[in-house]
């Protein structure tokens, strides 16, 4: 079971329109490269007390045309006086067998990448875990390259009830985060949209919005 651990580095921003999304599409088409455009599901996993939740850490099935992916986020760690955040992103490839198996069962503990199952024995001192599917939304995703520095992802992204819309500068490898700063000013200084930065996963949105569905229920 090959594991790709990676420190990610990235920036996120709300973007509040449809009329907005299209003007910034609009720019990035005509500044920059597009590298590949992605239709992908995700699958937000937890225990049935949502331990992970507890501990800001998620567990994502993801299900692309091009691969099927388990990812383990651990805590965001925003970086002093920047809309930049850092966290640890653990990650391994799935079979599509192995995906129709997490969608009907979850997956336990013992199921998963050595890398996580480290990781989370760690956090939680116990590998007695059940993950099981709590929600799930879409993503249109573009995504853009910036000078071999950093990765632009354009989101169209689908909720129950919502379609929202979002804008994440990711830093590749090796990369510091002042080495995006121009890209950084060109995005938040732009005359024809607003972009207003954000650190709210869309885990925790969705789990918002499930919120709210279920109190409407309970009228």
């Amino acid at each position: 079971m090959n594991t790709n651990i990676t420190s990610e580095v990235e920036c996120k921003y709300k973007i509040n329109s449809l009329a907005n999304y299209h003007q910034v599409l609009e720019y990035l088409k005509n500044s920059y490269s597009l590298q590949t455009c992605q239709k992908l599901t995700n699958y937000l996993l937890d225990t049935t007390g949502f331990k992970l939740r507890e501990r800001k850490l998620i567990l994502r099935m993801r299900i692309s045309p091009e691969q099927n992916l388990i990812s383990l986020k651990g805590k965001n760690q925003i970086i002093d006086g920047l809309n930049f955040a850092r966290r640890i992103e653990i990650e391994f490839s799935l079979e599509r067998e192995d995906v129709e198996k997490v969608k009907k069962g979850g997956i336990y503990l013992s199921d998963l990448s050595e890398d996580i199952k480290k990781y989370l024995i760690n956090e939680f001192k116990t590998a007695d875990m059940h993950f099981v599917i709590w929600g799930n939304y879409k993503v249109n995703r573009q995504v853009f390259d910036y000078k071999n520095i950093a990765q632009i992802c354009l989101d169209e992204v689908f909720y129950p009830d919502l379609i929202d819309y979002e804008l994440e500068l990711e830093l590749y490898a090796g990369q510091k985060v002042e080495n995006a700063d121009n890209l950084v000013v060109q995005l938040e200084k732009h005359p024809n949209f607003k972009l207003q930065p954000s650190h709210t996963t869309k885990s925790e949105l969705l789990q918002k919005l499930i919120k709210q569905q279920d109190n409407l229920k309970e009228k």
